[in-house]
């Protein structure tokens, strides 16, 4: 790890560079989070977004989400040298996102289907482990969940099932459970697909639904989540792929605060809201000229009023927090349905953007709108039919895309490492064109959902 501020030649960024890829995330961090343990003796400057310890206390290591520890015992000298202390075997098989938040001499690490255990940091032993139990058997978006929070003696994390949970993090035992969201509304499913597309004799490992994955954000006193799954779009389970199905699936995603103590709601900002179709721009915020048809968007939207309310925008990352200007700043997802955007005409506010809210409120201050195109991923542009190969540089795209390209996409899927690809699919019946993108990275994709998770500490 290196000095805050501090700057690295180009064989330090590339010593940095194999550390990272070379023992993962969770490793990683209990680098940073085990040096004290290990008798490493390091050094932790105090900064206003962040105070003066020797671990891992919060998700983004501040309040910023900077993720970077002044930490100068492991250098691109030592690295080399790392060795694992200790291992921890969860005994759960599922894909194992979090980041280990560290306080004290404790380590507090959130498990697949929301379940949380806490470890002596210096020995691995499990202290207690608080066995989550989801109130649904259908759930959204697969097992994974990103961390948990640590404050004022409670543990806080966001279930698979869309609950916020507080823990006695001495004990473990639950404190409070509130729902943040529900949904029991229609989802997308292979058997809408053709009966000659192959995708329909496939089965399913997640579609549109209501989930928690992020680790909640404590700060002032409030604890602060966003939901994901809405917009989701169809997982077949076989291959890497997403298939956006059109029709009206899920709800408006959002990002609420609670009382940290009591659980009582604060307040809740919603991603979609009447008027979500904005202004029919035509250019993003740097002035790029955006491919769309104003004037059929436009004449659609009369009939497409209540578009919102199925409008997506999923949190799928701990939100920052602007302690100067008393902001709260996160990003949101992709427009609902994913894909298929015939039935959403208009800017798609406030999907597909960085949003900021006051801390106090939850009243908005500003968005920004990013190049992330759902129904053109990766900015792939139009291609003149269907099957065609290859794909041209990605270009400037918008949460809004051209129905008048959607049956002229016709991409093959492509190599993992390539951009996302797109194909053309039609539901049963229907003559409105569905996508599916390759998603996914190798076997980070899919097959990270398969096998015992364990968590292997490293130190010199």
């Amino acid at each position: 790890m290196t000095q805050r501020g501090s700057a690295l030649s180009r064989s330090q960024r590339a010593a940095h560079r194999r550390l990272a890829c070379g023992t993962g995330l969770a490793s990683l961090l209990l680098l940073a989070s085990l040096a004290g343990c290990a008798g490493l003796s390091p050094t932790v400057a105090a900064t206003p977004q962040r105070p003066a310890d020797t671990g891992w206390a919060v998700h983004g290591n501040d309040l910023g989400g900077q993720r970077l520890s002044p930490l100068a015992a492991i250098t691109p000298a030592n690295v080399a040298r790392l060795a694992p202390q200790w291992t921890h075997r969860s005994g759960v098989t599922g894909s194992f996102q979090a980041t280990p938040i560290v306080v004290g001499a404790v380590m507090y690490l959130s498990l697949p289907m929301s379940s949380v255990v806490a470890l002596d940091a210096k020995s691995g032993r499990e202290l207690w482990r608080y066995q989550h139990q989801p109130r649904t058997k259908k759930l959204c978006c697969g097992p994974a969940n990103r961390g948990v929070a640590v404050a004022a003696g409670k543990v806080y994390v966001g279930s698979v099932d869309g609950r916020l949970i507080a823990l006695d993090a001495n004990s473990g035992a639950l404190l409070w459970d509130v729902t943040v969201a529900e949904y029991a509304g229609a989802t997308e499913a292979t058997s809408q697909l053709q009966t000659d597309d192959p995708m329909s004799k496939l089965g399913t490992t997640g579609s549109t639904g209501v989930g928690i994955g992020a680790a909640p954000l404590v700060y002032e006193g409030k604890v602060f989540i966003g939901i994901n799954g809405v917009g989701y779009g169809l997982h077949p389970d076989q291959g890497l792929a997403v298939v956006g199905v059109a029709g009206q699936y899920g709800r408006p995603g959002l990002m609420a605060a609670f009382d940290a103590a009591s659980g009582k709601p604060l307040w809740r900002f919603d991603i979609t809201g009447p008027g979500w179709e904005g202004g029919f721009g035509d250019r993003t915020p740097d002035g790029t000229p955006l491919q769309r048809d104003i004037a059929t968007e436009r004449a659609a939207a009369s009939g497409q009023r209540d578009a919102w309310k199925f409008g997506g925008g999923s949190i799928y990352a701990t939100p920052v927090i602007d302690t100067e200007r008393g902001l709260l700043i996160f990003g949101t997802g992709n427009p609902s349905p994913q894909m298929a955007d015939a039935s959403r005409p208009g800017d798609n506010l406030y999907t597909s953007s960085l949003v900021a809210l006051e801390l106090a409120s939850g009243k908005r201050v500003w968005h920004y709108p990013l190049p992330a195109d759902s129904a053109r991923p990766l900015g792939l542009r139009r291609r003149q039919s269907a099957g065609a190969h290859g794909a041209e540089p990605p270009g400037p795209a918008h949460p809004r895309a051209r129905a008048g390209q959607q049956a002229r996409l016709g991409l093959r899927a492509r190599s993992a490492r390539r951009p996302a690809a797109v194909q053309v699919r039609r539901l049963r019946a229907a003559k409105e064109p569905v996508h599916a993108a390759a998603a996914g990275c190798g076997r980070g994709g899919r097959a990270g959902h398969r096998g015992r998770r364990q968590l292997v500490a490293l130190g010199l």
